[in-house]
């Protein structure tokens, strides 16, 4: 009896320090980026995810969930902005997005600093940007790192499409595909 309770308390305390909900500590950076479009948050179909979550690791729709990072808009030019939590809704918000020089195969760790949190931030097809989530990863208050490149945007539609990978382990800034990174 003892065992089993030692055992499930390890277990317990292995999930809460794990920080990002359901992910055991340790998984590995996906071998292949995924595909998310979002819609105009302001005149896009209701229907449509106008937010992309790093926390959840998908598009979301705002009317679902508070758990969404960045949001996707037109400006009145028709500049496509995404825009950190914190340009909508609660600054100060750790979310922010960064744009690099670097191509996405050669952005192999996010930034510790830089983040833009508070602003929209331009962006057109071909630019990479690094990603930080909110602090809502987890029971201790943790972030994810990612990074996204723009693949298109469609004005007409009001839609932008881009292709993203994140560490799926809370404040591990590593985006080497397939492997875990070191705090």
């Amino acid at each position: 009896m003892r065992r089993t309770f030692r055992l499930v308390t390890v277990g317990a305390i292995a999930w809460t320090l794990s920080g990002c909900g359901s992910s055991p500590i340790g998984l590995p950076v996906p071998d292949e980026p995924s595909e998310s479009t979002l819609a105009d948050f302001f005149v896009g179909p209701l229907t449509g995810p106008s937010a992309f979550s790093l926390i959840l690791l998908r598009a979301v729709r705002t009317d679902q969930t508070q758990d969404w990072d960045y949001v996707f808009a037109l400006d009145e030019q028709g500049v496509a902005e995404l825009f950190p939590r914190g340009a909508v809704l609660e600054p100060p918000s750790t979310a922010g997005l960064q744009i690099v020089d670097e191509s996405f195969d050669d952005l192999t760790e996010a930034p510790e600093f830089g983040y833009v949190t508070d602003a929209p931030v331009p962006v057109q097809v071909g630019d990479v940007l690094a990603a930080v989530s909110q602090r809502r990863c987890g029971s201790f208050n943790l972030r994810r790192f990612g990074k996204l490149e723009i693949l298109a945007i469609d004005r007409e539609r009001g839609e932008v499409t881009f292709k993203w990978l994140a560490n799926p382990n809370c404040e591990i800034r590593s985006l080497v595909p397939g492997e875990v990174g070191e705090l």
